[in-house]
């Protein structure tokens, strides 16, 4: 347990078991990356092995999972805390619906990082499989060393107490956005719910006990179970936090941290722990943080651990050694009582919004086991296990002070992005020519005291040429954000806002609804990406495919040896289509609804050429009227 040579893909957990498949999920995540949202779908569905920038490359592919997953897959974000891509996407207005923003009820940070997916059986009398994942990263691309626990089980008939309180925040969920969500997303978050309240856990070898516990919400607080020894490995801390794990006067055994925490903390800090480490310089690198609130997030694992392996720098400029884990993310409670040992997983730092006030929501689970078979404090910590990649720290003396010109202007971003969550913004389409004009209006002026500059622009647009100044909204509720065609319509608008009191710059999303959208926007995107014969071809097979057929999976994957050309010379007559469709038809009819579908989306070129194939066309004029109507 929390070895560092132990690590895991992220994706690898997004995966179905053997004999199931991929039914829906729910994931929590403090800030979230759009790009890694978009190649989530592909993995859902085994069309990629890689949690990257490289997964979402292929735009059909993306497209076709996306459409078989979008409505199945809800992902709950702190508002204000979705990332400003770098760079514009035809896609993104294909995860609209799939994210929720939500704030805390007690004022502080949405900060739990869950997943929990459910998998059926490809046989009737399978039980459903409920998979769940407890981490202290989130849906990014940036690495850290971290820290995950992966949970898989079936759903019984029994009762599991100790499941209550992850059953609570799932059912919670849907109740913590500022505007109603769709009955779909409250009628999942209590299907998953009632679900995992009986959902029978294995456990870790050596492991025998787990609990689920839960901050910020109506069943109070967590903190570390009082014992005799403890350890703390937090990124961030405060002295009240880490004083109040002290047990009658016992200082912490270990503290694992970073060096800009301890910085921030001086001196008090030593008073608090026999030992306080940090990673060596050959493990650790800067890395992208959460800033707004305090929070760390994203990253690779640490323990049972993983790495995104080749996370995507998609915010840099610069190439990287994809194998190099980045800064300290996890957090983890480390207990010892009565010769047994309890690891707590997940959420929540060592800081007073998340142990003291409790204004966070935060999740954690323990695993409990005896001290002989699950390992001690000096164990875990031994150089030959995770203290391979500690060292001591050096503790400064006095902490840095803040400076106050950079407080003022932080704290004006702060108000800002918040103030403008607060003000129910929303998008309306006005038809204007062969363009759409799109307007930003809001519930009333937005106080944007401190803020040099604001701008903003719709994401599937890019930010040079479309950006505008948002200033307005200060004394007026709309403001025109510039025309857009109907695929570039989109609720997720960029803000950039600039402080006055020094040069500090924020970027952030917010998922707008949408009013007067025309109700063929996604089909223009799919009109819009499969404009030839071989993007045609290559969305047909995606429609088709069973990743178990090896032809199909090189034809789709690119595995034939010319990247040139991904068909490597196939044509239509060579790839197995035939075969394709009768299987589909006999098996799993919804498919070629799709295909329909895609053939009245895509129409002929601009030019009038068709796109698609006559030899396709043929053999479509007779599968077609075998078709049933689709379900209501």
């Amino acid at each position: 347990m929390l070895d560092p040579e132990q690590r895991r893909l992220y994706v690898d957990a997004l995966k179905s078991p053997e004999g199931y498949r991929f039914d829906s999920a729910i994931a929590a995540t403090y800030s979230l990356d759009l790009v890694a949202l978009l190649s989530v779908p592909l993995h859902l569905l085994m069309f990629s092995n890689e949690l990257s920038v490289d997964a979402i490359r292929d735009p059909v592919a993306v497209l076709e999972a996306l459409r078989r997953t979008s409505e199945r897959l809800t992902v709950y974000c702190q508002a204000g805390q979705i990332h400003a891509p770098t760079s514009d996407q035809l896609l993104y207005p294909l995860v609209e619906s799939t994210i929720v923003e939500v704030t805390a009820p007690r004022g502080g940070a949405f900060h739990p990082k869950l997943w929990l997916l459910r998998f059926v059986g490809d046989e009737p009398e399978q039980p459903v499989h409920l998979r769940a994942l407890i981490l202290s990263r989130n849906l990014t691309f940036d690495r850290s060393w971290d820290v995950s626990l992966r949970l898989d089980g079936v759903v019984t008939s029994r009762k599991n107490k100790n499941n209550d309180p992850l059953a609570s925040l799932v059912r919670t969920l849907p109740t913590l956005a500022p505007h109603e969500t769709t009955s779909a997303a409250k009628d999942q978050a209590e299907t998953f719910a009632a679900q995992v309240q009986k959902t029978q856990w294995e456990l870790p070898a050596d492991f025998d006990e787990l609990r689920f516990a839960t901050i910020g919400l109506a069943d109070g607080g967590w903190k570390p179970p009082r014992a005799s020894k403890i350890a703390v490995i937090s990124p961030f801390c405060e002295i009240a936090a880490l004083d109040s794990l002290s047990a009658a006067g016992t200082r912490i055994n270990a503290l694992v941290t970073r060096t800009d925490t301890l910085e921030r903390l001086g001196a008090p800090v030593s008073e608090l722990a026999e030992r306080i480490r940090v990673l060596k310089d050959t493990a650790e690198s800067e890395d992208g943080e959460d800033t707004a609130d305090g929070h760390a997030g994203h990253a690779g694992h640490v323990g049972q651990t993983s790495q995104d392996s080749r996370a995507a720098q998609a915010h840099k400029n610069t190439e990287d050694n994809h194998s190099a884990l980045r800064g300290l993310h996890a957090k983890t409670y480390i207990c010892e009582t009565n010769g047994r040992t309890c690891i707590a997983i997940g959420s929540a730092n060592a800081t007073n919004a998340a142990l003291l006030a409790g204004s966070n929501v935060e999740l954690m689970a323990e695993l409990w086991g005896s001290t002989r078979r699950v390992g001690s404090i000096e164990s875990i910590l031994a150089d030959d296990a995770l203290g391979k990649i500690l060292e001591p720290a050096v503790i400064p003396e006095t902490s840095d002070a803040p400076d106050p010109a950079r407080l003022e202007a932080e704290t004006a971003l702060a108000n800002t992005r918040k103030a403008l969550i607060a003000a129910d913004l929303h998008i309306t389409c006005e038809a204007h020519a062969d363009a759409w004009q799109l307007i930003l209006s809001a519930n009333g002026p937005v106080p944007l005291a401190g803020i040099a500059t604001i701008r903003a622009w719709p994401i599937t647009l890019s930010e040079s040429g479309h950006a505008t100044d948002a200033r307005q909204l200060e004394i007026d509720t709309t403001i025109p954000l510039g025309h857009a065609a109907t695929a570039s319509i989109t609720g997720l608008i960029a803000f950039e806002l600039r402080a006055e009191a020094v040069p500090l710059r924020e970027r952030f999303v917010l998922n707008l609804p949408i009013h007067n959208a025309p109700a063929d926007r996604f089909s223009a995107i799919t009109r819009t990406l499969v404009n030839n014969r071989e993007g045609f071809l290559r969305y047909l097979l995606f429609l088709l495919a069973d990743l178990g057929d090896s032809r199909l999976s090189n034809l789709l994957l690119g595995r034939n040896g010319n990247s040139s050309n991904p068909f490597g010379g196939l044509g239509l007559a060579q790839a197995p289509i035939l075969e394709q469709l009768v299987t589909a038809l006999i098996h799993e009819p919804t498919r070629l609804h799709a295909i329909k579908r895609l053939i009245e989306d895509i129409g002929d070129s601009e030019d009038g050429t068709p796109i698609v194939p006559e030899e396709f066309a043929a053999l479509w004029r007779t599968f077609e009227p075998l078709l049933e109507e689709p379900p209501a």
